[in-house]
C-alpha cells in the first residue's frame, strides 16, 4: 500500500507547499542515517504544532536521529527490525509531554513522514 506524504506548511523556516523537509533544516546530512530515510515529510498537524510552540524543532530534530538510530521509542522492534531487513517499513513511536508523535519509513518508497495518530 502506498500512500502519499502529507504536504508540509510554513514551519520553523519550512516553504509554504513544499513536500519535503530538507535533511539540512534539521542539520543532519545523510552520513548521520543508518538506513535511507528518503525524503522527510511532517503532517499538517506536526507543522501546526511547531507553529503553536506546543512542539520544537529540536525535539523533532531528536526523534528523528532516534528513528534513524534505531531506537524506535514505543514502536514494535520485532516488527521494525523485519521491515528493516526486508525493505519495507519502520514505524517509531514517540511521546513529548502526553504529545504522541508517530515516524514512518516506507523504505521502499523513499520517503519518512511525521505525524501525529489521529492523522493516520
Amino acid at each position: 500500500m502506498t500512500t502519499e506524504a502529507p504536504v508540509v506548511e510554513q514551519s520553523a523556516g519550512l516553504t509554504a507547499g513544499s513536500r519535503a523537509l530538507p535533511l539540512k533544516v534539521l542539520g543532519l546530512t545523510e552520513d548521520d542515517l543508518t538506513f535511507e530515510a528518503g525524503e522527510l515529510c511532517i503532517s499538517k498537524g506536526v507543522a501546526k504544532a511547531v507553529d503553536n510552540e506546543d512542539l520544537k524543532s529540536k525535539e523533532l530534530k531528536a526523534l528523528f536521529l532516534r528513528h534513524v538510530s534505531g531506537d524506535w521509542g514505543e514502536g514494535d522492534k520485532t516488527e521494525n527490525d523485519a521491515g528493516r531487513a526486508s525493505g519495507g517499513r519502520i514505524m517509531s513511536i514517540y511521546t513529548i509531554r502526553e504529545i504522541q508523535v508517530w515516524i514512518i519509513t516506507e523504505l521502499g518508497g523513499a520517503h519518512t513522514t511525521m505525524l501525529f495518530p489521529d492523522e493516520y
